[in-house]
């Protein structure tokens, strides 16, 4: 299953005044969620482990990203590699989630 997010950048900061705003920007991430094994770097295996511990999915996944944003650049991409992985694995175990009862 591949799923595309997009980068972001804060208008608003939220740790000041607790309340913050972003808008997403046009580079695109494209993540893709396949049963098995795979090399990932750290984050993402902690995004695959952690959606995977709190959805109830037994079986290994392999989270790959092809991202247009550069690293460490302030543009969200984490957020955007960390929901694009958890919908990406959600719709591979369409039918085996119970979608209504998550709490991330």
């Amino acid at each position: 299953m591949e799923y595309t997010t997009y980068g972001g950048v804060s208008i608003i900061n939220a740790i000041p005044s607790l309340r913050g705003g972003a808008m997403a920007i046009d580079l695109p991430v494209r993540v893709n969620a396949s049963k098995g094994e795979c090399p990932m770097d750290e984050f993402t295996s902690f995004i695959v482990k952690y959606a995977s511990a709190r959805l109830g999915i037994k079986e290994e996944y392999c989270i790959r990203v092809n991202s247009n944003i550069p690293v460490a650049s302030g543009l969200k991409s984490n957020s955007a590699v960390a929901v694009g992985g958890i919908y990406a694995l959600m719709e591979d175990t369409k039918g085996e989630v119970r979608v209504s009862l998550i709490q991330i």
